[in-house]
């Protein structure tokens, strides 16, 4: 399927974000595309579609290689992530609770993120239950 102008905007800023998070160095955008380093040298270029193109001259390098596959991975999760929040249904939140807990699709849930323990999702069951 074929990702609209600004859906590929979106994949190569979501795409860059998780490879940042791993390490890679992401150069700015060059005809439609993100040159991706890692330790300095050009790895790869992936473009909004998430095509990845690397050079066949990349050293026998066993990290570059591991690198390549890391990366690959992880675009590869960011767009299945992005299909997938495309495909999801509008949340529509129905009202606030006292403390800052929204009801949203049904569901109780915290504003913010976080954990919480066994019991305070015992109570928020309970609450929703109407125990």
């Amino acid at each position: 399927m074929r990702r609209t102008e600004e859906q590929q905007r979106a994949y190569l800023t979501e795409s860059a974000i998780a490879l940042k998070r791993l390490g890679f160095t992401v150069q700015a955008e060059e005809n439609s595309a993100l040159p991706v380093e890692w330790n300095g040298q050009s790895l790869f270029r992936i473009n909004g579609e998430g095509e990845i193109r690397y050079s066949r001259h990349i050293p026998d390098d066993p990290s570059l290689s591991d690198a390549l596959m890391q990366a690959i991975e992880a675009t590869g999760t960011v767009a299945e992530y992005m299909n997938l929040m495309e495909q999801a249904p509008p949340l529509k939140a129905s009202g606030q609770r006292p403390g800052g807990w929204l009801q949203a699709a049904g569901r109780v849930q915290r504003r913010g993120a976080g954990r919480a323990d066994d019991q305070v999702w015992s109570h928020l069951r309970d609450l929703e239950l109407g125990a």
